[in-house]
């Protein structure tokens, strides 16, 4: 199966008044126990810097130097990740209207679910545009660490403190270095999945 890790950084965190400043994703093709990385994406967004949390953007790793020099505009951003991320459509779905099939985007990432699937479908409703992340299909390594501490056991020792990204990732001893920036959060997040599931 294919899959696309994602992961976000954004000027809050409201869907409804706050911006994604930065989007990385990597898809990964998975047979078995192999994951092969098969393609990455990464972008800095123009975003309304006057409407912005100042609390997340400096723990965001913003810098108003280098997103003057290099970030898209909104529309440029969605169209480019929009474009990578369909060519990674293998979820199967049936239109319950007409009975059709079409296929969806398998998803991955850490709290994915209870923050940036909501920026994401957001972002293609300001652009009007058909998000085509699948609703099902949402691989949350949130959860499956959670799972794995409290209903598996996990052989943790100590157990971690809490849940966040850069916590779970010491717990299994994957590098995060620069956490907070989008691509390297999402290909540490990549091997805390790979971890969990060993």
């Amino acid at each position: 199966m294919k899959v696309v890790f994602y992961d976000l950084e954004t000027s809050g965190t409201d869907e409804e008044k706050h911006e994604i400043i930065q989007v990385a994703a990597i898809a990964f093709e998975v047979i078995g126990t192999e994951w092969t990385e098969l393609e990455q994406f990464e972008a800095k967004v123009e975003f309304h810097v006057d409407q912005a949390d100042p609390e997340a953007l400096e723990k965001n790793c913003y810098d108003e130097e280098t997103w003057n020099r290099e970030c898209l505009s909104n529309k440029d951003a969605i169209t480019k990740f929009d474009q990578f991320v369909q060519k990674y459509k293998d979820v199967e779905r049936r239109s319950k209207r007409t009975g059709q099939a079409f296929y969806c985007v398998r998803t991955a990432g850490h709290n994915v679910k209870g923050f940036d699937d909501k920026f994401i479908r957001k972002w293609y409703q300001n652009h009007s545009m058909f998000c085509p992340f699948d609703y099902a299909e949402i691989l949350d390594t949130l959860q499956l660490s959670l799972w794995k501490v409290h209903m598996i056991g996990g052989g943790f020792d100590p157990k971690p403190d809490n849940f966040k990204l850069e916590t779970m990732c010491k717990t299994v001893g994957v590098d995060l270095d620069n956490a907070h920036d989008a691509l390297a959060d999402i290909r540490a997040n990549a091997r805390l999945a790979w971890k969990l599931t060993r």
